[in-house]
């Protein structure tokens, strides 16, 4: 259950800070 915590955390984090670059290169275009 941790593990699951923590790679859903992770995943979580990574897909957050996909979606703050992808609105960013959307501001700049």
């Amino acid at each position: 259950m941790i593990t699951n915590n923590g790679n859903l955390l992770i995943c979580l984090l990574i897909n957050y800070y996909f979606f703050c670059k992808i609105t960013i290169f959307s501001f700049f275009i």
